[in-house]
């Protein structure tokens, strides 16, 4: 019996010293691992804190681009915004009443798009001198309609507009069975029923819609200035003053160019109306600012491929099948439908809807108008168009308007968008 109580007693004592061996081993470790813990916790905070500052940094340059217009424009031309070039460390970030550190920011063009801005932040925990940085790229949001207007837009009749919605402060008077493309009105879609309970984006019509139509304002001193810049194209008319004018009413006469450019017709005032009219077998390609009225007369010569917007398709819901050729650029499947990868201006024979047309374009690009437009010959325009003043067209004619989403004409009053951001290693500039 003794000898059994012995041997439990050793086996017991085993264990206990097994048990105290294990934490011998295991408490070193643990101390080590909560002061590890504790180490990494303040690391943790010092970053988290610096990585804040960056965050205020973008925000601040964000609002500084959104102030005023001519930022942007001074940006894209190579200027520097003062405080705003990393010549300036900012400590507006409180913690328990004194700076949680500080941060500095900068403004530029981006590299390689000169549509879009780029904004740059470095946060720094000024007591550890803990850095994190982010870098914000920014567009200005451009055109998103094939027509907008400040007035009333008429396209019944001959009239048909594809790939982009139609937007109008004033009435759209509708062709009676064209169920395309959307029209959004601030008042009424004439040949449409007066309500559409439940309406939505796919939707091919609003009535007084609510939200906002569309952006008009554009910088127009820069659009003057790179007007009078680059070669002439070849015309039938004599006068030289192609791009810019003071004439009372100017004419483009034959026109072929397809060189990209800008054309700007001022009105000032007196006998100087900024009006234009296209004549003849014409096509331009770029930007057409027209401050006065544009009347198109002529027919159009651009032939050429291009790739139309992924999203058409959001402008044929009301008659989309699963067929294809039901609209231009309908390649099938769906609902809804694919949208074909490439579409030939100008091809001969009969084309296929998905591929192509036969018809020829007359410009290319954005055309902006001051006063009206008025359509009074077959015409093809690829692009968007801005009107101030009322769209009309000569019921005998046909009018084709083939939105481009891909300009890249950017209006001083739309709403600045964010494309993407990104952590990015930046020192602290020396001497902030």
């Amino acid at each position: 019996m003794n000898d059994k109580l012995d041997s439990e007693k050793g086996q017991v004592i085993i264990i206990i010293l097994g048990v105290m061996i294990l934490f011998l081993i295991f408490i070193p470790s643990l101390v080590y691992y909560l002061q590890q813990d504790m180490k990494w916790t303040v690391r943790q905070k010092r970053t988290t804190t610096a990585f804040h500052l960056a965050e205020a940094g973008i925000d601040r340059g964000y609002w500084k681009l959104r102030e005023n217009s001519d930022y942007w424009t001074n940006l894209g031309q190579g200027q520097t915004i003062s405080g705003y070039n990393f010549d300036l460390a900012y400590e507006d970030i409180p913690s328990t009443g004194s700076p949680a550190g500080k941060y500095t920011i900068n403004l530029t063009s981006h590299p390689t798009n000169s549509s879009w801005r780029v904004i740059q932040a470095v946060g720094l925990d000024s007591t550890t001198n803990e850095k994190r940085s982010i870098e914000l790229v920014v567009e200005r949001a451009g055109t998103d309609s094939s027509i907008y207007s400040n007035s009333a837009v008429d396209i019944s009749g001959n009239a048909e507009v594809h790939w982009g919605p139609i937007r109008s402060e004033d009435d759209i008077t509708a062709n009676t069975d064209n169920y395309f493309p959307r029209k959004i009105s601030k008042q009424l879609v004439i040949n449409r029923p007066p309500y559409v309970a439940g309406s939505g984006p796919g939707d091919e019509y609003y009535h007084y819609y609510e939200g906002a139509i569309g952006t008009t304002e554009l910088n127009f001193d820069l659009l003057k200035s790179s007007s009078m810049t680059g070669s002439y194209c070849s015309h039938t008319s004599t006068d030289t003053y192609n791009y810019y004018t003071l004439a009372s009413q100017q004419t483009l006469n034959g026109m072929q160019c397809t060189d990209q450019r800008v054309w700007y017709y001022e009105n000032t005032g007196g006998d100087y109306n900024g009006n234009l009219k296209i004549t003849g077998n014409t096509y331009i390609y770029g930007t057409l600012i027209v401050l006065g009225d544009l009347t198109l007369l002529g027919t159009g010569k651009g032939e050429y491929t291009t790739n139309p917007p992924s999203e058409a398709w959001k402008e044929y819901q009301r008659i989309d099948t699963s067929a294809e050729n039901e609209f231009y650029a309908d390649a099938g499947g769906g609902p809804h439908s694919d949208i074909s990868e490439s579409f030939e201006f100008g091809a001969t024979g009969n084309p296929d809807e998905k591929d192509g047309t036969n018809d020829k374009v007359t410009i290319r690009g954005f055309v902006y108008v001051g006063g009206n437009l008025n359509v009074q010959a077959n015409t093809v325009i690829h692009g968007a168009v801005t009107v101030k003043g009322q769209v009309t067209l000569n019921p005998g004619k046909n009018l084709k308007i083939f939105y481009d989403n891909s300009l890249t004409v950017e209006f001083t009053d739309a709403p600045i968008v964010r494309k993407y951001w990104r952590e990015k290693i930046i020192d602290w500039p020396s001497g902030l």
